[in-house]
């Protein structure tokens, strides 16, 4: 194992899993979290983020847009959806990770700020999913530059858009 994955297993074994064991309020998780996350991952140089409303249909999703460089031409857009569970995680968890992976394919990344359980029920998570896809189909992104990307919950909603679409026989 590398030493940055030492540390960070031990770091979970020390903090994280400890704090998750006492706390049981989704609320006070997530503040804590997301206040941790700062640590995390390292800014790719030149980052940006932009708060922003994935908007289509009259259906809305907040969100943010990040990347590395602000001025650029990017190739395409990465579409991040953070992981947690389904009940914590939030796209500034993860800008930093999403922002390092586009910039290595030179694209810009979009976070949705998907509802969480407990307090939203199914399918409320994969609706948020796919109207931020929808959304930035209408912005005049062709589906063949859009990268599809998530951990854990977000891995599985990227697998459930990916159904969608197929369901749908839309273009991926």
């Amino acid at each position: 194992m590398s030493i940055r994955l030492n540390i960070t297993n031990f770091y979970a074994r020390l903090m994280i899993k400890p704090f998750l064991r006492r706390n049981k309020d989704p609320y006070r998780v997530r503040r804590w979290l997301e206040n941790q996350a700062k640590y995390f991952f390292l800014k790719p140089e030149n980052f940006w983020e932009t708060p922003t409303t994935f908007s289509v249909d009259n259906k809305t999703v907040k969100g943010l847009w990040v990347g590395s460089g602000k001025n650029k031409k990017y190739k395409g857009v990465l579409l991040y959806i953070h992981g947690g569970a389904f009940i914590f995680g939030s796209p500034k968890t993860h800008m930093k990770l999403a922002a390092r992976i586009a910039k290595e394919i030179d694209f810009k990344a979009a976070l949705p700020d998907y509802r969480l359980a407990p307090e939203n029920k199914y399918p409320c998570a994969i609706e948020d999913v796919i109207t931020t896809y929808q959304a930035i189909l209408s912005t005049g992104t062709k589906s063949s530059q859009i990268v599809l990307a998530g951990d854990s919950a977000g891995g599985t909603l990227v697998l459930e858009l990916i159904n969608h679409l197929l369901k749908k026989k839309l273009d991926l």
